[in-house]
C-alpha cells in the first residue's frame, strides 16, 4: 500500500541551521510519529562540494543525528530552487518541508525568501491541488546567537557542522561565516567545538 503519510523534509546542507533544524524535527516527528524523509541541499558546486571532505562529513554526521545515513535516503548535492523542488516532491502532498535558512533581520532577505516559497507552494498546489505543503523557517529572523542559544538548549551536536564559506580541513577564521560564528560565540560563551582555545603561558 502506497505511504500517503505527511512526512517532514529536513533541507541538510551541513550547516549550523541545518543541524538546528534536524534537532527541531527530531521532537516534532516523534511527537507526530511522522516518517521523515531527508534531502541534503548543499550550496557548494558539486565539484567543489566533492573536494570539501569537511563539509561532506558535517552533511553525513547530520544524516546520523537524523537517524538515516546517506545510503538510505536521497543525498544530492542541489542549488537554491532546484533543492526545493526535489523537497517538494519528497514531502508529498500533506508533508512539511524544514529549511533552515536564515537572513538574520534583514526586511529584504526575508521578504524575498517568503515571496520565493509561497511561489512554490502555489506552483504545487496548481499542478497537484491535493498538495497543502508547508515551509516552515524556523530560524528565518534569528541572528547568529540566537541559534546557538537554540541549538544547545535542543542537544544539537555542533561538531556536525561545517561553519565556513571555504573547503579545507578546519574553517578558515576569517569569511564572513566564520566571522560571524565566532562573535556570537564569544557573546554568548558558549564555545564551538571547532576552535582551539589558546592556552596561557
Amino acid at each position: 500500500m502506497l505511504d500517503t503519510s505527511p512526512r517532514t523534509v529536513v533541507l541538510v546542507d551541513g550547516s549550523i541551521e541545518s543541524l538546528t533544524c534536524a534537532a527541531i524535527a527530531m521532537d516534532r516527528i516523534e511527537a507526530n510519529n511522522q516518517s521523515a524523509k531527508v534531502l541534503a541541499l548543499s550550496f557548494f558546486e558539486r565539484s567543489e562540494s566533492a573536494e570539501n571532505h569537511s563539509l561532506q562529513q558535517a552533511i553525513e554526521r547530520q544524516f546520523e543525528f537524523l537517524g538515516c545515513t546517506p545510503s538510505s535516503t536521497e543525498l544530492q548535492a542541489s542549488v537554491g530552487r532546484l533543492g526545493l523542488v526535489k523537497a517538494l516532491d519528497l514531502a508529498g502532498p500533506q508533508g512539511t518541508i524544514l529549511w533552515g535558512h536564515r537572513c538574520t533581520m534583514n526586511p529584504d532577505a526575508i521578504a524575498d525568501t517568503l515571496a520565493l516559497v509561497d511561489h512554490l507552494a502555489g506552483v504545487a498546489r496548481y499542478s497537484q491541488p491535493s498538495y497543502l505543503v508547508h515551509f516552515d523557517l524556523p530560524l528565518l529572523d534569528l541572528t547568529a546567537g540566537q541559534v546557538l542559544d537554540l541549538a544547545s538548549a535542543l542537544g544539537a551536536p555542533l561538531g556536525a557542522c561545517w561553519s565556513c564559506q571555504h573547503a579545507g580541513h578546519a574553517p578558515c577564521g576569517e569569511c564572513p561565516s566564520c566571522s560571524s560564528w565566532l562573535e556570537a560565540s564569544k557573546a554568548s560563551g558558549r564555545p564551538l567545538p571547532w576552535v582551539e582555545t589558546p592556552t596561557v603561558g
